[in-house]
């Protein structure tokens, strides 16, 4: 039952995401609204469940993967960032962020490159 939790709410996250970027702002803008509201609310998530109230699996899962994985892959890298932080993991929270970041503006690069060359041939 859980997939299903998982696909609503992706399906819900997705449209809010492109309704809060393409509607309300221009999209850089947006993304940017999108990745803020977003880590604030895996924050609320992440005290609900580490404060142990009592909050459905199937509920966490649609808020958590399901909406704001697709709303914001952001709230998760920030998520993931401060439980790093928390275990004291300095070195792996350095090498997360600057690998998460820097790589993936340099992977993104390589991709339109490679692309634009197979696109010419």
């Amino acid at each position: 039952m859980s997939y299903f939790f998982i696909a609503l709410g992706g399906s819900i996250g997705a449209i809010s995401r492109f309704l809060v970027s393409n509607m309300f702002l221009s999209s850089p803008k947006g993304i940017i609204l999108c990745n803020l509201l977003g880590s604030f609310l895996m924050g609320i998530v992440f005290a609900i469940i580490s404060n142990k109230l009592n909050m459905n699996k199937d509920l966490v899962n649609f808020f958590t993967i399901g909406f704001l994985g697709s709303f914001t892959t952001f709230s998760t890298f920030s998520l993931n960032i401060y439980q790093l932080y928390s275990n004291k993991e300095y070195l792996y929270l350095l090498t997360y962020f600057t690998s998460s970041v820097f790589g993936s503006i340099f992977l993104l690069i390589i991709g339109i490159y490679l692309t634009e060359i197979v696109i010419k041939l």
